[in-house]
C-alpha cells in the first residue's frame, strides 16, 4: 500500500519531477495519450496508450536490456484506493523469454519500494527509516496524505514467465509472460467499472 490518495498517486506516476523523485532517477514524461516517456535515467521508453485518470495507466514499455528483434512489452498499472492509501497493481506481459524474474524483482525495488518511501515522507513528522523526509515536493497535487493512511505488508507477486514450445497453441497475447505485481495483493476484477 501507498500512503495517499488514488489520484495523488496516479499524478506522481505521470509527473516528470515527482517520478524522478521516488525512482531516485532522471525520467521525462509526456502525460497525455500517445506521449513519450524515457524513466530510469534513459534505460526505459515507451509510449502513454491509455489513460482513466485516478485508476489505470496503460503504456508500452521497452527495457534496454531487451533483445534488439523484440517487441515493446505491455504495462498496465492499476491505482485503487483503501483506507486512506492506494494499491497499485502492475501488470506487465509480452515480456522477452527470461525477463520476467529480473523484472519482478526491478518493479519491487525501483518502484514499489521508494513509491512507499516517497509518499510516506510527504506525511508530515513521518519520514521512512533511513530517509529524511522529502521537502522539494511543493505543488498541489502532492500534498502530504492525511496521518491516518498506513504502509502495510510487503508486496505479493505473481510470475507467468512466456513458456516457449514447439507446438502452436491457443492464447491471449497480451498475457504471454507476463509479470504481475501488487502492493499487496493482485486486484481480483468483478466486472468492469
Amino acid at each position: 500500500m501507498v500512503p495517499g490518495l488514488p489520484e495523488r498517486v496516479y499524478s506522481a506516476w505521470l509527473d516528470s519531477h515527482a517520478h524522478a523523485a521516488f525512482t531516485g532517477a532522471s525520467a521525462r514524461i509526456d502525460p497525455s495519450i500517445g506521449g513519450k516517456f524515457s524513466v530510469l535515467d534513459g534505460s526505459v521508453s515507451g509510449r502513454t496508450v491509455e489513460l482513466l485518470p485516478g485508476r489505470r495507466i496503460v503504456q508500452t514499455w521497452r527495457a534496454k536490456e531487451f533483445p534488439s528483434g523484440s517487441r515493446d512489452s505491455r504495462l498496465e498499472i492499476q491505482f485503487e484506493g483503501t483506507e486512506g492509501a492506494t494499491r497499485v497493481t502492475i501488470m506487465h506481459s509480452a515480456l522477452p523469454p527470461g525477463q520476467g524474474e529480473r523484472l519482478k524483482q526491478a518493479w519491487i525495488m525501483r518502484y514499489f519500494q521508494p513509491l512507499r518511501a516517497y509518499f510516506a515522507g510527504l506525511i508530515p513528522g513521518r519520514a521512512p527509516a533511513g530517509r529524511p523526509p522529502r521537502a522539494t515536493v511543493t505543488d498541489a497535487d502532492h500534498r502530504p496524505a492525511p496521518a491516518k493512511a498506513k504502509v502495510t505488508a510487503k508486496p505479493t507477486l505473481k510470475v507467468t514467465p512466456k513458456k516457449s514450445s514447439s507446438k502452436p497453441r491457443k492464447t491471449n497475447p497480451s498475457r504471454k509472460g507476463s509479470v504481475k505485481t501488487a502492493a499487496r495483493r493482485p486486484v481480483v476484477r468483478k466486472g468492469r467499472h
